[in-house]
């Protein structure tokens, strides 16, 4: 099963080579790039049935990407506190541009049949076949839209918010990827074929069970979700703990930011909010108090809300 066979590669490639694939990932891209064009090449030339099929076949059949793409699946799924994810996380993009280069070769070697035939031929298609290959054309344009932006040096130019909403896109690519794998397994499992029956079963248990968990996350998180007063009531206590501990060690200068505005996505509003509620309470206590808020080019929204918020505010040393 060279889908199974493919997991196993892909946990041993992040074992050993994590550390190497975060600090040379561009070395990694193109070695990718390079066994796919290999081969698709390769393709063409005569050779044992068995090196095609279950060799090259690990790379054109797009079982390898698809593993990768099933770890970065896993790692948002993992639930909070799992030892994994802190590795994960930190080579999961990367992971999931090396698998969109590495399916390409999938999505070249069986496009020159079947998107040629969806063109020219269409009728010569059975059904599966048909929207198998649709599918396919939607996975391709949305992989190559994720897999662009997933590079550090475009998802800089982008705002955060909107960067994370056309990340989510992922979710429709992996059950698309799934549907995909499924018409082209179904109609051989219908007739009894023991590999593509251990196929259907085998991909279904991962895909499902990817959703059962990623359910079950969104869930818990949801359920854990603390309210605006809150959140003020956390953020008051956690700069009235900051100021005091300045004021014990005699500080005049206090540099603060928006604590939690980032990844985290805490309201912008209700930080400044508190900061505000507690600042006016230290404004004469302190020579300086600074708010050093991040914003890139393109997304300015933190820095504008806490501008808006404490920009009135007036201080006065008196110690």
């Amino acid at each position: 099963m060279l889908f199974i066979i493919s997991l196993i590669i892909v946990a041993l490639f992040i074992y050993f080579l994590k550390d190497s694939l975060k600090k040379y990932a561009n070395i990694f891209y193109i070695g990718a790039a390079v066994i796919s064009i290999a081969v698709f090449l390769l393709e063409f030339l005569p050779m044992h049935l068995f090196v095609k099929n279950n060799i090259l076949g690990i790379f054109a059949k797009g079982s390898l990407g698809t593993a990768m793409f099933v770890v970065v699946m896993y790692t948002g799924a993992l639930p909070k506190g799992n030892k994994l994810i802190a590795p994960l996380m930190k080579i999961r993009g990367k992971l999931s541009i090396t698998a969109a280069i590495l399916v390409l070769c999938h999505n070249f070697t069986y496009g020159m049949t079947y998107f040629r035939m969806l063109f020219t031929k269409t009728s010569l298609l059975s059904a599966t076949q048909l929207a198998a290959a649709v599918i396919s054309l939607v996975l391709i344009a949305i992989m190559i839209v994720l897999t662009v932006t997933s590079f550090p040096s475009v998802r800089k130019k982008m705002q955060a918010k909107k960067w994370k909403q056309l990340q989510r896109t992922a979710y429709v690519f992996y059950g698309l990827m799934y549907v995909h794998i499924i018409l082209i397994n179904i109609p051989y499992a219908r007739l009894g074929l023991g590999m593509y029956v251990a196929n259907v079963v085998i991909y279904s248990i991962v895909f499902l069970g990817y959703a059962a968990m990623r359910i079950s996350k969104a869930i818990s998180v949801k359920a854990a979700r603390i309210t605006d007063d809150e959140l003020l009531a956390i953020h008051e206590k956690r700069f009235t703990r900051i100021l005091d501990i300045a004021l014990t060690n005699n500080n005049d200068v206090v540099i603060l930011g928006a604590f939690g505005c980032g990844a985290f996505e805490n309201n912008p509003g209700v930080v400044a909010a508190a900061a505000k509620n507690v600042v006016e309470k230290y404004i004469h206590a302190f020579r300086v108090i600074e708010f050093a808020v991040y914003c890139s080019p393109r997304d300015s929204h933190n820095y504008d809300v806490f501008s808006s918020v404490l920009g009135n505010m007036k201080q006065g040393h008196k110690r």
